[in-house]
């Protein structure tokens, strides 16, 4: 036998035997061998090419959700501070229309002679006969004076009910402290007198109300606010509207 033969024979040995050690298997030991390498394969296909796929999906899946979140958050964010700009535009409105309410000149003098001038012409068109006119002590309310002025006045009830309906109703924001009626005579009950406090707003002083407005002046950044113990958006917003709350009126603007 040559050395050709010797090693072809050497190959067949090991696919011999095992055709040899298969043949001798029973059904059952087939069955059993055959149900090995079948789960066999199932672990190894299961380890190297279907649990990486699942584990990808799982992956990609939640990414996708972070970024969905990330979306919606960024979402809120934009719809907040496009409701804020809205309503810090609509207070900016409201303390505009006040202001074009307020009594004009530059001093509370100024807006105390202004306001008595006003009274006696409203006084003048509902034949109301006024005895006493004086201004009071001014009211400072922050960044807004209240001036206080003291009407004593004779009428009859008609007289009376269309001045006071002409002050509430003025063009400036005017309001009625106080009211005290009396009738002159009891034979004529329409015949009455009556004293009033009206009072009337200006702005404390153009310079202060800059400063009730801005008293602490806005930063740039976040980090500069923190630093400076400058109010943030939020801040100024609250500002401008305890800023309009702060008068009394008797009427929406």
């Amino acid at each position: 036998m040559t050395g050709t033969q010797k090693k072809s024979s050497g190959r067949r040995l090991v696919p011999e035997s095992l055709e040899k050690f298969w043949t001798r298997r029973n059904t059952r030991e087939k069955c059993l061998v055959g149900s090995a390498m079948g789960i066999a394969l199932v672990l190894l296909l299961n380890h190297f090419i279907i649990g990486p796929f699942i584990n990808g999906q799982i992956r990609v899946q939640n990414d996708i959700l972070v970024q969905q979140q990330v979306l919606e958050k960024y979402a809120r964010t934009a719809a907040a501070r496009q409701q804020w700009e809205r309503r810090l535009e609509e207070l900016k409105r409201m303390l505009e229309s006040l202001h074009q309410r307020l009594l004009q000149g530059q001093t509370p003098a100024l807006a105390a002679a202004g306001l008595q001038d006003t009274l006696q012409k409203m006084a003048n068109e509902h034949a109301v006969s006024v005895q006493l006119m004086r201004v009071l002590q001014p009211r400072v309310l922050e960044m807004y004076t209240g001036i206080p002025v003291l009407v004593e006045i004779q009428a009859r009830i008609p007289g009376l009910s269309a001045f006071l309906y002409s002050i509430e109703n003025n063009r400036s924001l005017l309001n009625v402290t106080k009211l005290n009626i009396r009738v002159i005579d009891l034979r004529k009950p329409l015949d009455v007198r009556a004293s009033l406090t009206v009072e009337g707003y200006t702005l404390t002083s153009l310079q202060k109300a800059a400063d009730a407005h801005f008293s602490l002046p806005r930063a740039s950044s976040a980090r500069d606010r923190s630093e400076q113990g400058v109010m943030d958006d939020n801040q100024y917003d609250e500002q401008i509207r305890v800023a309009a709350g702060r008068l009394p009126y008797n009427k929406p603007w």
